[in-house]
């Protein structure tokens, strides 16, 4: 027969024996008894003797204790933990730590610890994706505040057995660890296990222990050859293995975009966002980076020199007595150009995010041979006798997802420009339109989005995807995501954001750009406005801003909502312009 039992003290994998005898053996060779699920086997085991000696037992309070672990970050910022809870009030937990991981090197966190707190800041009630973007958005040392449980009990509901194996810095030490599926296995050292929501309460016979058994390795080897073991790595890891070409994840409108994530996110597929695999060759160095958001005016001469000098005093003047905010106000005198019918139409509501904010009927983005209805519109822009196109739309819904792609390829552009995370506060700000994992694509009805590469830089996240429509047409995109705007502010470092913008323009080549925040009118108008005004600078262009503004909310209603986002514009053009200024001075000596 085969039955299912729990071995104490423990967490990670389950063993199963087919036989009291090979129950018998494993106990002798591990050196600690297990506990059988099954009613009839716990009589017979209660004849049997688990008590350790006194030297070895260990009764930490019963409530569980707490524990302050600091792990400091490097390379993509990646601790190595998957984090689970945070639903309808239920606390988090840790679900699994990945080996080899910062958090599995340092060996103090343990699957089933209680997290409480990031940083000292308490993250009970707060919702799973806050919690996400807490830990992967602090630079440096992290600290977690966990609850560990002094019970015995199942990491994982409905399993009922729960062996955990250490994973502290020694672990990798000869005589120390026990490499379970390696040719070479060594000695074993338990330790307490944790709590889960739906633990057993039942006690063990044999408390709550910790301990450690040297044994003959070859013969645990061999010994465990016959058990069942249970990888609790395998939903953290499910993702980066292999696959076969019909796995892929179904993009439906009914499908949740709220799946457990890792601490990190799933980034790259996250906002740091929410990617699972392993980044292929790097897209761009840190140093390719500062040199492609450099901007050098065409001309040098000392007009010039004047020319920015004043440039920059007058907009200095203009931000020094909030002229730009009364700017802003008169921004709201604008008339409408056109009406929103298509968009207000009853079979298209569900299609808008926000009921108030449709495209207009004369600049809205028409899909197929029939003309279906999206939340997008084409801005084009006139600045000193050039025009640029592009496309505001807003973040698309979940049955808005594959109209998105189909205005992707139908506009053939290449440039996806993304300024908001999928959640903000505990908002959903954007479903997570593209592949998470790179050997796991996208399937929609007409379209498979595949993930071809990814790499996570300070500011922003760069995905190259790969689009085939179902007749077997290849068109190639890069979707680039800003992740350092705060809700309801401004980006911190204008450096990385000016490198966001010129990055754009450096790897656009087909249709117009595509950029989307949630609503499309926010941080959206924001990224159209300075990427014009940066464009101009670099060619010598006069520019206004106020008339760039105008023309956006011309053909797409509230482009930059707010006085905050408006006075950004010109402070990010200061920005340039002193660095223009300092970098030709430096030259000319």
């Amino acid at each position: 027969m085969d039955f299912s039992v729990t071995a104490t003290p423990a967490s990670r994998r389950g063993i199963r024996c087919r036989s009291l005898d090979e129950l018998s053996l494993y106990r002798e060779l591990v050196g600690y008894p297990v506990i059988p699920r099954r009613q009839y086997i716990a009589e017979d085991l209660k004849k049997q003797d688990y008590a350790l000696p006194p030297s070895k037992a260990y009764s930490p309070p019963t409530e569980g204790y707490l524990i302050e672990v600091d792990l400091e970050k490097r390379g993509t910022g990646s601790l190595g933990f998957a984090l689970t809870g945070g639903r309808n009030g239920h606390s988090f937990q840790i679900k699994a730590i990945s080996p080899g991981s910062i958090a599995d090197l340092d060996g103090r966190l343990q699957a089933g610890d209680i997290l409480l707190k990031v940083n000292g800041k308490s993250i009970l009630g707060q919702p799973h994706r806050a919690v996400i973007d807490l830990i992967r958005q602090t630079q440096g040392t992290v600290r977690l505040t966990v609850r560990r449980s002094t019970d015995v009990v199942s990491s994982h509901s409905g399993h009922g057995y729960n062996t955990m194996f250490s994973r502290r810095k020694d672990a990798a030490l000869p005589g120390k660890a026990l490499a379970v599926g390696a040719t070479v296995t060594r000695g074993l050292k338990a330790r307490e296990a944790l709590p889960s929501p739906s633990q057993d309460k039942t006690a063990s016979p044999m408390g709550n222990q910790v301990f450690e058994t040297k044994v003959n390795s070859r013969k645990v080897e061999l010994c465990l050859q016959s058990f069942s073991l249970r990888n609790d790595y395998a939903d953290l890891l499910e993702e980066s293995t292999a696959r076969t070409e019909s796995s892929v994840w179904k993009g439906t409108a009914n499908c949740n975009s709220e799946n457990w994530n890792n601490e990190d996110g799933q980034h790259p597929g996250t906002s740091r966002d929410s990617t699972v695999g392993v980044p292929g060759l790097k897209i761009i160095s840190e140093e390719e980076l500062t040199e492609v958001s450099e901007i050098r005016p065409i001309l040098h001469s000392f007009h010039l020199m004047e020319t920015l000098r004043s440039l920059t005093e007058a907009i200095e003047k203009q931000i020094a007595r909030n002229e730009t905010f009364m700017e802003f106000l008169s921004l709201d005198n604008i008339k409408p150009l056109d009406d929103c019918i298509l968009g207000n139409a009853p079979q298209n509501k569900e299609k808008n995010r926000y009921r108030d904010i449709v495209p207009y009927d004369g600049t809205r983005v028409p899909l197929g041979e029939k003309q279906d209805y999206i939340n997008a519109s084409y801005i084009r822009i006139l600045n000193s006798g050039e025009e640029y196109l592009y496309i505001a739309t807003q973040g698309p819904l979940p049955g808005t997802m594959e109209d998105f792609w189909q205005m992707v390829w139908e506009n053939k552009s290449n440039v996806i420009a993304m300024m908001t995370k999928e959640m903000e506060n505990g908002l959903i700000k954007c479903h997570r339109y593209w592949p998470i994992s790179l050997n796991k694509p996208l399937e929609l009805q007409n379209y498979i989005i595949a993930l071809e590469n990814y790499q996570i830089l300070e500011a922003f996240t760069i995905r190259e995807i790969k689009m085939v429509k179902k007749t077997g047409s290849v068109h190639f995109v890069h979707q680039i995501q800003f992740i350092n705007w705060p809700d309801h502010g401004i980006p911190t470092s204008f450096d990385g954001f000016v490198k966001y913008v010129r990055y754009m323009k450096k790897i656009h080549e087909t249709g117009p750009i595509i950029a989307h925040c949630s609503a499309g009118i926010g941080r959206t108008g924001v990224i159209l406005c300075v990427d014009v005004v940066l464009r101009a600078l670099e060619k010598d262009f006069e520019f206004n801003i106020k008339n760039i503004v105008t023309q956006m909310r011309e053909q797409r209603y509230g482009m930059i909502q707010t006085k905050v986002q408006y006075h950004f514009c010109y402070e990010i053009v200061l920005y340039v312009l002193r660095k223009i200024l300092t970098s030709t001075l430096s030259s000319t000596k």
